[in-house]
């Protein structure tokens, strides 16, 4: 009896999954092989850099500002996740600008946000002149997220790791192909 039990929940699981619609990025579903998700990119004018089991790096344009995109597939090698990170600005003014025109060309999307932080720790504040070497020693939280049935959306002012500067990133995160890899991960566990 409980193997029946077992089995009917796991179908309502798949079933639901595979009734749920995915998250998209540039209008491109969060779905399928990496490999078709980087044609799509492509074929948006973005420009591959370099291609690995990890994921893929990509160049382009996203709300007409230059991007570097990093596709994530799951251990079955279908996309779950999508970082978008932009180059970064000279300035804190210009940072927070595009900070803000962001959420709130996302509020505008998916509502408002389910979390909002924007603060520095001491000894710096907004307003010192600084506010940059906080972010760049992280002593600054600028952050927020997104939910929605299809996924998560997180967006965040981050020190990118490879011009240690501070910059915008975005990371989307399909709800049913990250849900997938939960329950691939703890069948090891």
């Amino acid at each position: 009896m409980k193997k029946i039990v077992l089995l009917f929940a796991t179908l309502g699981v798949c079933l639901l999954s595979a009734a749920q619609e995915h998250l998209k990025f540039k209008n491109i579903p969060i779905d399928g092989p990496k490999k078709s998700f980087i044609t799509s990119l492509q074929q948006n004018d973005f420009h591959l850099i370099q291609d690995s089991d990890a994921g893929a790096s990509l160049r382009g344009r996203l709300t007409g500002k230059v991007v570097n995109i990093f596709v994530m597939p799951n251990s079955e090698g279908d996309v779950s996740r999508v970082a978008a990170t932009f180059d970064a600005p000279d300035n804190w003014m210009a940072l927070r600008l595009d900070f803000y025109t962001l959420l709130r060309s996302l509020a505008f999307k998916y509502g408002e946000p389910k979390e909002l932080v924007q603060e520095f720790q001491l000894p710096f504040s907004d307003g010192d002149g600084r506010e940059l070497e906080a972010l760049q020693r992280g002593k600054g939280r600028w952050y927020a997220r997104f939910t929605t049935e299809e996924g998560t959306i997180h967006q965040m002012i981050a020190n990118n790791p490879m011009t240690q500067q501070p910059s915008i990133t975005l990371l989307y995160e399909d709800a049913v192909n990250c849900l997938r890899q939960d329950e691939i991960n703890s069948q090891d566990l």
